[in-house]
């Protein structure tokens, strides 16, 4: 099952992504100009969030993605189109993960907003929803995980305080799966 039968939309064309024409690209040159093909996978999110003593029932969610190393920016691509569940529905997240366990999140659709995670820093960004837009400030405490072409686990943990209020933390888990071959190898065995 691929991930346009999963509900994710479109696929992003990674010729297009890469700067080059779809029709003339081979699927060697495009490994060559941005790295590995991509790989559907399964992303699996456990979250827990507290804000003082008072912490929230952890939220799951299981949905599929694309996995692609992009080695002209020595990282893991990951993305995924959220839920219901995370109450974000229309938004697709994705993340990169530097070969310096530093992250970047960038969530484009309902919810947009751009996010860096350096373990010890600080970054201040703004949210924008369909109810308005808050500024919003977070203090990474952990990011560390392994990704490859076999999948692997990212786990962060950090406060964010949105508004003048008291900050909440969060403790984030992604656990990243292959589905089976990958979408190089798929487009490979279509007949043509």
């Amino acid at each position: 099952m691929n991930a346009l039968s999963q509900g994710l939309g479109k696929l992003p064309d990674p010729a297009a992504e890469a700067g080059l024409s779809s029709e003339k690209v081979l699927p060697d040159e495009l490994v060559r100009k941005k790295g590995t093909p991509p790989i559907d996978v399964q992303v699996t999110l456990t979250q827990e969030q507290w804000q003082g003593a008072e912490k929230s029932e952890p939220l799951h969610m299981i949905c599929h993605g694309r996995l692609q190393r992009d080695k002209s920016e020595a990282c893991w691509k990951l993305s995924y189109m959220e839920t219901e569940a995370t109450g974000m529905e229309g938004t697709r997240t994705e993340i990169r993960f530097f070969d310096d366990n530093s992250l970047k999140l960038n969530r484009v659709g309902e919810v947009r907003m751009q996010l860096q995670f350096r373990q010890g820093g600080r970054f201040v960004s703004t949210m924008s929803t369909p109810f308005g837009s808050m500024n919003f400030s977070l203090i990474t405490n952990t990011v560390e995980g392994k990704l490859s072409a076999k999948g692997g686990k990212i786990s962060l943990a950090y406060s964010l305080n949105m508004g003048g209020r008291e900050a909440s933390s969060t403790c984030l888990q992604l656990l990243v799966e292959p589905l089976g071959k990958t979408l190089g190898k798929a487009e490979k065995e279509k007949p043509s």
